[in-house]
């Protein structure tokens, strides 16, 4: 049971390997979807701004977690991801994709904060040192 609880807790941490591994064939693929063909610079944007909504979101998880539980945080958090995936899908223009893309890292930096604190809390003392090596591991390669 303990396995299983785990990787259910885990699936949001994925999101931030599948959001990383996407937005590489969506610029290769975008063409002028946008209105124009993405400059180096607007390509660049559009790819950092995930990790700067992660980071802002990671401190806002941590702090939300403390006030309300795990539990709370970790759904917003994929509420958020899937709020900036369909700004991205309906995206018209290269400030509304971009605009998706930092929501999205909210979502994926919230849920790389607070999955791990939900983890190791519900782990049993004996086991959660190997639950959390092996959710560090699977992440990593992620």
């Amino acid at each position: 049971m303990q396995t299983n609880l785990q990787d259910f807790a885990d699936c949001p941490r994925f999101l931030f390997g599948y959001d990383t591994g996407y937005i590489s064939s969506v610029l290769v693929t975008i063409g002028t979807s946008l209105g124009h063909v993405l400059s180096t610079s607007e390509q660049e944007l559009v790819t950092s701004l995930t990790s700067g909504g992660a980071l802002i979101g990671a401190v806002g998880a941590g702090l939300t977690a403390d006030r309300f539980g795990r539990k709370m945080p970790i759904w917003a958090a994929c509420v958020v991801f899937v709020v900036g995936t369909v700004l991205q899908a309906a995206a018209y223009s290269v400030a509304q994709f971009a605009v998706g893309r930092f929501i999205v890292g909210l979502g994926v930096g919230s849920a790389a904060m607070v999955v791990p604190l939900y983890i190791g809390e519900l782990a049993p003392a004996k086991y959660r040192k190997l639950d959390l090596l092996s959710t560090h591991k699977i992440n990593s390669v992620s």
